[in-house]
């Protein structure tokens, strides 16, 4: 599992490297273009306007013209292969190849150049500016970049002598090469270490960005349910008053009418408190999820909304309702939950739970008209408990 889990980033670090190498690639070809398009134009019009004449102009026309032709193939063919999403091992590995070879053939290319440059000039400048722009601009490991260095050095410490014959001047020639040599070699060390570095620090900064990102989610859902506790009672499941403060401050946000008909629906569960010291706390939880869940279930007909008030009370809230859908729903609470038929020995008024309800109905402008409703209902309520409860009253 760790073998596959290395093979993985070493992997996308390939395919990091490379993408890199391929866009370097692209800004070296241009260079390498526009520069030779210069030399061209400053050796015609040296050669035409001056005195002054080359004794190789055909043939670094030749090496000038190939190396133009050669950059802007590589030009078409990377951009082109940059469009492209595969990322195989075959491809990455084909890819990087042919970055090693563009490498030597660009040292390669400096090389003749300055060998033809002695008969003339006897100086490795562009050998010189070619191996340090690949060892610069390019991404490479010590295998990637010794073979394109030993090749194009072998070329033009060969090329030399051939191309004079003053060994005295060849000797102090080879110092100046190995220097180069030196240089190269420790620039593409340098800056293959820094771009190691850097993708390191990335790669721990994803590592970061990802592990924030997941610890945000995790607080957003912490967040979620600390609000539905916030507004939701935690033993029945549905509203509690934070919960139905807010879902009357949503209708009046929501509304664009001035006034809006509220029904307030006050249940009191009857003897709740003796039914608690005979059977327990427990039984009692029981019996209030089972009258809540039974109060939801009912109110649903018309879009009502359930509330835990507290204690053995709950609330039931309507907008629009008709007093008849009014007397409707107080008796299909007082069925429903009937229907449950929880004993409850220590009530005086039934052998089963059973709950007294007072409801009212006013229009309210605002948020605020909805505690008159309350009041109300409260009344209502009181009356109910009043008369024997068991029953149902209507303001």
């Amino acid at each position: 599992m760790r073998k596959d889990q290395d093979s993985k980033q070493e992997l996308v670090f390939r395919k990091e490297r490379l993408l890199d190498n391929m866009s370097r690639m692209l800004l070296i070809t241009k260079v390498y273009v526009v520069v030779i398009v210069l030399i061209g134009i400053v050796n015609i019009g040296i050669t035409s306007f001056s005195s002054f004449h080359p004794n190789f102009p055909f043939q670094y026309m030749v090496v000038y013209t190939s190396f133009c032709l050669f950059n802007v193939y590589c030009f078409y063919i990377v951009n082109r292969q940059m469009k492209v999403s595969n990322c195989s091992v075959k491809h990455i590995d084909k890819w990087e190849k042919i970055i090693v070879v563009y490498i030597t053939i660009s040292m390669t290319y400096g090389a003749i150049i300055s060998v033809m440059d002695q008969v003339q000039y006897q100086d490795f400048m562009v050998y010189t500016l070619c191996m340090l722009l690949c060892a610069v601009l390019f991404y490479t490991s010590i295998n990637q970049i010794l073979l394109p260095i030993i090749i194009a050095t072998t070329i033009l410490v060969v090329g030399i002598p051939i191309a004079h014959h003053d060994f005295y001047l060849f000797y102090l020639q080879l110092y100046f090469v190995a220097l180069i040599v030196i240089i190269t070699f420790i620039l593409s060390r340098v800056v293959y270490r820094d771009y190691l570095k850097s993708y390191k620090t990335k790669e721990q900064w994803l590592v970061e960005l990802k592990r924030n990102a997941i610890l945000t989610d995790q607080l957003q859902k912490a967040n979620r349910q600390l609000s539905l506790k916030a507004y939701y009672d935690e033993l029945t499941g549905i509203y509690n008053r934070h919960g139905f403060q807010r879902d009357i401050q949503d209708i009046y946000r929501n509304r664009a009418e001035k006034s809006i008909d509220v029904t307030i629906i006050l249940i009191d569960i009857d003897y709740f408190k003796n039914y608690n010291d005979h059977h327990g706390h427990n039984r009692g939880d029981n019996t209030l999820r089972s009258i809540a869940q039974a109060i939801a279930d009912t109110v649903q007909e018309y879009d009502c909304i359930p509330v835990r008030w507290g204690g053995e009370e709950f609330v039931v809230v309507g907008r629009d309702l008709t007093e008849e859908q009014v007397h409707t729903q107080c008796k299909l609470i007082e069925m429903a939950i009937s229907k449950l038929f929880i004993l409850h020995e220590n009530s005086p008024v039934s052998n089963i739970v059973t709950v007294s309800i007072g409801a009212c109905t006013l229009p309210c402008s605002n948020s605020t008209d909805v505690e008159t409703v309350i009041k109300s209902a409260d009344k209502a309520l009181y009356k109910v408990k009043k008369s024997g409860r068991n029953n149902y009253s209507i303001i």
